[in-house]
């Protein structure tokens, strides 16, 4: 797959899901498999070379928000002046105070990220980032003006992907970067929503882990190379599904005691894969799913999981800059779905090809644990076989009925 130019622009961070928190320290690290099949030595050797675009950043996104807070302070202060200067605000006036308060958080938090917007840019995601945006922004106008100091604008983009993956992905072997998984746990359980029934119990299992110091297990200082996979579930009214959904959660359940319903909605799960890692490095259309057995026999998954946007439905983990991300989703059938859950499976597995840092495009094959992916599953399934009877008994003594 061609590099791809940087993803539209998401919007301002918000709060990232998570699963439940779980103890990691019983399982153990995985050494970063971001070289692919090159040795430490090659890693070594590469490390030493450094490319035309050694200094390449991919913080375009975090750039030109943070830029578009420059003048938000004066604006604020601005806005402030208008307010009593006793404090002692009436209702319309309280209310502009919290505003302000909000928009100074976010402001400040933006506006660290300006320091981190030095070395070389890949002009065209620029463009395609800053195209769409209204008012002013110095990070974009570097496309019609001057650059700001320490900033070069790149096209030739060959040599950027190549110094990116030297400078970003090369160094998780030069800092001595492993990962530290996490068990499977359940989202929060979100009870029963009678307004919106298909949102009641919990959504989606999940396994994450975090970049550490191999040599002592301490935090890295950030968190690229880092990756998770969850099941979700999907819900579709049974009347939209038809007799063949219905059948399919059949036989889910069956299977692998999946509760088949929440009210009026079936459900089934779907696979996603997902990685901090930017998405121009990317040389792939699709990664391959699959997993590997206690006896090392490996398993296909049998759909292409394509790469592709979140969909809206779906938590996302370590960071909310889309072009930081790279998701690939499956459908899991009823008999997949059991082999992930079969105590001799030991790992769920996504390869793909990148850029390495050495310029070369190779395979990469990031392995999660499935330790406890079964309890995990069971204890999802308990508390929506919980949500569906609980909405079923409210809405029978309503006179009502799904």
């Amino acid at each position: 797959m061609k590099p791809k130019p940087l993803m539209a622009i998401a919007g301002l961070a918000g709060l990232l899901a998570q699963p439940a928190a779980a103890k990691t320290d019983t399982i153990p690290l995985i050494a970063s498999p971001w070289g692919g099949s090159m040795s430490a030595t090659q890693q070594a050797a590469s490390a030493a070379q450094r490319p035309a675009y050694a200094d390449a950043n991919w913080n375009h996104e975090v750039c030109a928000i943070a830029y578009s807070f420059e003048d938000v302070p004066a604006e604020i202060a601005r806005r402030r002046a208008a307010l009593p200067r006793n404090h002692k605000y009436g209702p319309d006036e309280q209310e502009e105070s919290n505003r302000l308060d909000e928009l100074e958080r976010e402001a400040a938090k933006h506006l660290a990220n300006i320091p981190k917007c030095k070395g070389q840019f890949f002009r065209p995601a620029l463009e395609s980032l800053c195209r769409y945006r209204a008012g002013k922004n110095r990070f974009c106008d570097q496309l019609s003006g001057e650059t700001l100091p320490g900033v070069e604008l790149v096209e030739d983009e060959a040599g950027f992907v190549r110094g990116l993956a030297w400078n970003k992905v090369g160094n998780l072997f030069s800092q001595g970067i492993a990962f530290a998984p996490a068990p499977w746990a359940a989202s929060e359980d979100r009870r029963i929503d009678l307004a919106r029934t298909d949102l009641s119990g919990i959504a989606y299992i999940a396994a994450t882990n975090r970049a550490v110091k191999a040599e002592d297990g301490s935090p890295a200082a950030n968190s690229v190379g880092q990756w998770a996979f969850s099941i979700e579930m999907q819900r579709l009214k049974m009347a939209d599904g038809g007799d063949r959904l219905t059948n399919l959660s059949a036989e889910f359940a069956a299977k692998t005691g999946m509760t088949t319903s929440i009210a009026e909605f079936d459900q089934f799960p779907q696979l996603h894969f997902q990685a901090y890692m930017f998405d121009i490095l990317v040389a792939d259309d699709a990664a391959t799913l699959g997993l590997e057995m206690r006896d090392g026999t490996r398993r296909r998954l049998e759909q292409t999981a394509s790469f592709r946007s979140v969909p809206g439905n779906s938590p996302t983990f370590y960071t909310s800059f889309a072009s930081y991300r790279i998701h690939a989703i499956a459908l899991l059938s009823p008999d997949e779905m059991r082999m992930i859950l079969d105590p001799n499976a030991a790992f769920l597995t996504a390869s793909f090809a990148m850029r390495l840092e050495d310029g070369r495009i190779d395979t990469v094959t990031l392995r999660t644990p499935l330790t406890g992916v079964a309890d995990a599953w069971k204890a999802m399934n308990a508390a929506n076989l919980d949500a569906d009877r609980r909405i079923r008994r409210v809405l029978k003594a309503d006179g009502g009925g799904v």
